[in-house]
């Protein structure tokens, strides 16, 4: 197994952790267990992983109830990720369509059947806690970047059944999807009540903001996770893509990797301030959601370097069958 340092991760922004992550933390886990998300072993698990430390660090303001949502959701992804990425549904993309499908319809009626499985029956709990807090149209803007992810998870199993390897470029815009970042950045939208027009969500400056801070999250993310990757056979990372374009040593690509992390960083907030500057399109609730994505930008890193979830040996679903 080869081995690599992390180099330094530049996100100047400061580090706060909500103060109800520990209430939390106790009810995600009876979440969990309740619609028996995981594996056994994976569940024993879950004090080391921290799940809920990552919501409390991207919304250190949220309320118990709003934190305790936000925390279920990033489960949620987890959970099917690992499924996705570590049982034979990662290299088949006619079954992962049909989960999706599944799933999709599940958001859309709430209906589900006894023989549904976990991760069915939990998405209708959340779908159900979610419309309780938002409009029609907010739902609508949820939902689309939920299938976006889906399709990014096809567009993955699609390239490992058929042996495909991206390219820097195009991995680079499926990343985007492939993280579900923008299905936190609407799920805090609900939350928070923030009132976008649709002018400022179709604003260049706006979806610019956006991109880095997913480029940010999701780069760094792949570094921090590469040894589980790696260990998993994955071949969806920057790292091991832009070791394979360039022929770099692994070391050379992760430092690559973290030049390109920190760049995002300084270009989102070189583009902030001058929003700032200019009162383009700055008001209190796109404040509010810039303040979304500097939390999560800090915040992932900091779970990312605590939590057991990318240390040797943390596969949640066991041997991949």
């Amino acid at each position: 197994m080869p081995t690599f340092v992390i180099p330094d991760l530049y996100c100047p922004f400061p580090s706060v952790v909500n103060r109800h992550a520990e209430q939390v933390h106790v009810y995600t886990i009876e979440w969990i267990n309740r619609f028996g998300l995981f594996s056994e072993h994976a569940r024993r698990r879950l004090p080391e992983v921290k799940f809920a430390w990552l919501a409390a660090h991207v919304s250190p303001k949220a309320t118990q109830t709003e934190l305790q949502l936000l925390a279920d959701w990033n489960i949620w992804l987890f959970a099917r990720d690992d499924l996705c990425e570590e049982t034979a549904i990662r290299n088949n993309p006619e079954q992962m369509h049909a989960l999706n499908s599944r799933l999709l319809a599940v958001l859309d009626n709430g209906e589900t059947v006894p023989t549904d499985m976990p991760l069915v029956h939990s998405l209708a709990d959340l779908r159900q806690r979610i419309l309780s807090r938002t409009t029609p149209n907010c739902m609508t803007h949820f939902v689309a970047r939920v299938k976006d992810y889906f399709d990014s998870n096809v567009w993955e199993a699609t390239n490992l059944g058929q042996g495909l390897y991206p390219d820097m470029v195009t991995y680079i815009a499926m990343r985007h999807h492939t993280g579900a970042l923008y299905t936190a950045f609407e799920l805090a939208i609900i939350i928070e009540q923030i009132q976008l027009s649709e002018d400022i969500r179709e604003h260049p400056d706006f979806q610019s903001l956006a991109i880095h801070a997913n480029n940010v999250v999701c780069w760094a993310n792949d570094i921090i996770s590469l040894d589980k990757e790696i260990r998993c056979g994955e071949i969806h990372n920057l790292v091991l893509i832009i070791q394979r374009q360039y022929q770099l040593s692994l070391q050379e690509a992760v430092n690559r990797v973290a030049e390109m992390h920190n760049a995002e960083v300084r270009a989102f907030i070189t583009e902030e301030a001058q929003l700032t500057a200019t009162g383009v399109m700055v008001d209190a609730n796109l404040e509010r959601l810039i303040d979304v994505m500097r939390f999560w930008m800090r915040g992932n890193l900091d779970w990312a370097l605590m939590t057991a979830r990318y240390q040797p040996g943390s596969r949640m679903y066991g041997a991949r069958t």
